[in-house]
């Protein structure tokens, strides 16, 4: 709204400039001799047909810049309608760690946690899991088995409890809902467990970080 306002503003005192410099330029005696014959009659149809043209400049500016807010607008709704209807998996699950082969067995819940049915959804991960999930509705979830050869990063204590962390992963989706829409959904996710006191790890769970889902 400030920026309509300084724009009428600086219209209005340009045509007023400008309005002024022929004036003076038809005024004058010496610069433009056709000036020299013009009378107040003259003068008056000049401001007229001056202030029509000025006005139609005006008119389709104005009509330029409302054009514009309306497809702005229009594409603001585009995307929220969208948003209403993207469909987002988050991941979570347990396993076990396997000593041995230094591997984590681990149980993967996808879970569709949007506003839309996945018909298809194909996970790409190296190290975790390479699976597709055919139609997946609201709130439904699919558990996928897989394997994963990870090695502990770091510990951590907290209150007392000793935490195995390992690396953020990242894992990539290809999601199509029921209306034929593709997104690309990346999930930043993490390995945690607790370590006992014998130095034992019992229970892996995995959980999402951060979501990111965007439109093909």
């Amino acid at each position: 709204m400030k920026k309509k306002s300084i724009f009428v503003i600086t219209f209005v005192i340009i045509s007023i400039i400008v309005y002024i410099a022929i004036w003076l330029l038809f005024k004058i005696d010496g610069n433009i001799p056709a000036g020299s014959g013009l009378d107040k009659s003259d003068w008056l149809g000049f401001l007229g047909g001056f202030l029509a043209f000025a006005g139609t400049i005006f008119l389709g500016i104005v009509a330029l810049i409302q054009t514009e807010e309306a497809n702005d607008a229009s594409d603001r709704l585009l995307k929220i309608e969208e948003a209403q209807y993207m469909p987002i998996i988050s991941i979570s699950g347990q396993g076990a760690y396997d000593f041995e082969n230094e591997r984590v067995i681990m149980n993967i819940v996808f879970k569709n946690i949007g506003k839309s049915d996945i018909s298809k959804a194909y996970i790409t991960n190296d190290s975790l899991c390479k699976n597709e999930i055919y139609y997946l509705e609201i709130n439904q979830k699919e558990t996928i088995e897989s394997c994963v050869n990870l090695h502990p990063a770091k510990r951590e204590i907290v209150r007392g409890d000793t935490y195995v962390v390992w690396e953020n992963q990242t894992m990539c989706i290809e999601i199509e809902n029921v209306y034929g829409t593709k997104y690309t959904e990346n999930i930043d996710y993490r390995f945690k467990a607790i370590e006992s006191s014998n130095g034992k790890i019992n229970v892996v769970n995995i959980y999402d970080m951060m979501i990111h889902v965007e439109k093909q």
